[in-house]
C-alpha cells in the first residue's frame, strides 16, 4: 500500500499535466487558425483574377478587361491611373484617378471592369498597368472596401500582358486634338493649325477650307496634298495657310471627307459643320484700348 500512494500522486500530476498541455496546444492551434484565416482574408483582395489573363493569347478586339477580387472593391484616393498600352508601342488608353471616368465600372462589388474607348488591333500584344509610378514608388488607385488593402499586382508592363486575335481595321480614325482648339480665342492671326488624330493617318485627296463665320465665306481653300499639309504617315497633321486672318474675326474650318484615311484605308468622317472647329482671332486693336498694350511702341519725339 505505500507504494501504491506515491504512484497515485504521480498519476494526478500526469494528468494535470496532460490536461494543462492539451489546453495550451487547443489554445495555440485556434489562435494560429485565427491568424492565417486572417492573412488569407487580408491578402485575398490583393490576389485579384484578371480577364484576359495574363498571357492569354486570342483575345477578341472588343473585349473588356476585367479584374475579380475576394472583397467589395473602392477607389483609394490615390492620384494614379490605370494604362493600357501596346507592348513597345504606343499607349492605347490612360483612365485617370481619383474620380475614375465612366468607363471604369463595378465600384462596391468584387468586379472592376474597364470598358476602352476603342476596339484593340489586332494580333498585338497589350499590357495593363492598375497604378502609377513615381521614382520607384506606385500608388495602388483601388483598394479593399473593409480591408483596405491595396491593389498592387499589375505595376509594370510585365505583370499582365495580353495578345489579341487576328483581324482587320474597321474603325475609321478621329481626331482627339486641335489646334487653334475648337471655341478658341485671341487665336493669332499668322498661324498654322494642327490636328491630332487617335492613330496614324495618310494624306488621301480633298480640301481643308476655312471660313468665316459671319458671312459663310471661303478665306482659303487649301488641297491637303499641297506643300501647305505637312504630316503624312504620322498622328499629326499640320496645315500652313498662306493668308493671314483679321484680328477679331471668327472662323470656322471644313475638311472632306476624302482627305485623310488610316492605313487599313479607314477614312476620317472630315467636318461638315461651322461649329465642330471655330475659333476667334485676337483683336490688336480692342487691346490697344483696353489697355492691354501688346502691340505699344515707344515713341520719343525731339521737340528741338
Amino acid at each position: 500500500m505505500r507504494f501504491l500512494k506515491p504512484f497515485n500522486l504521480f498519476m494526478r500530476r500526469l494528468s494535470a499535466n496532460l490536461k494543462i498541455s492539451l489546453a495550451f496546444v487547443l489554445i495555440f492551434s485556434l489562435c494560429q487558425l485565427c491568424f492565417f484565416e486572417n492573412k488569407v482574408f487580408a491578402g485575398g483582395f490583393l490576389a485579384g483574377t484578371e480577364s484576359p489573363a495574363h498571357n492569354s493569347t486570342g483575345v477578341a478586339l472588343d473585349s473588356n478587361l476585367q479584374i475579380s477580387f475576394a472583397e467589395n472593391w473602392v477607389q483609394s484616393g490615390e492620384i494614379g491611373s490605370i494604362t493600357i498600352g501596346e507592348v513597345n508601342g504606343e499607349i492605347f488608353e490612360i483612365y485617370s484617378f481619383p474620380d475614375a471616368p465612366e468607363n471604369i465600372s463595378g465600384e462596391g462589388t468584387t468586379e472592376l471592369y474597364i470598358n476602352p474607348h476603342k476596339t484593340f488591333n489586332g494580333s498585338t500584344t497589350y499590357y495593363t498597368i492598375v497604378s502609377f509610378e513615381t521614382n520607384v514608388a506606385y500608388y495602388a488607385v483601388v483598394e479593399g472596401e473593409s480591408s483596405n488593402d491595396k491593389y498592387d499586382e499589375a505595376p509594370n508592363e510585365t505583370t499582365w500582358r495580353f495578345t489579341t486575335a487576328a483581324g482587320s481595321d474597321v474603325y475609321a480614325p478621329f481626331t482627339i486634338e486641335l489646334s487653334p482648339s475648337d471655341n478658341g480665342t485671341n487665336v493669332l492671326a499668322a498661324t498654322n493649325f494642327n490636328i491630332g488624330f487617335n492613330e496614324v493617318v495618310d494624306i488621301q485627296t480633298g480640301n481643308l477650307v476655312i471660313k468665316k463665320s459671319s458671312d459663310n465665306s471661303i478665306v482659303e481653300t487649301i488641297d491637303v496634298t499641297s506643300g501647305q499639309v505637312t504630316g503624312n504617315g504620322t498622328t499629326s497633321i499640320t496645315v500652313n495657310p498662306s493668308v493671314t486672318l483679321n484680328g477679331g474675326t471668327q472662323y470656322y474650318v471644313q475638311i472632306d471627307a476624302t482627305a485623310f484615311d488610316d492605313i487599313a484605308g479607314n477614312s476620317f468622317a472630315g467636318i461638315a459643320d461651322t461649329t465642330s472647329w471655330n475659333f476667334t482671332t485676337f483683336n490688336g486693336n480692342a487691346a490697344w484700348y483696353n489697355g492691354d498694350w501688346l502691340y505699344r511702341i515707344k515713341l520719343t519725339i525731339d521737340s528741338t
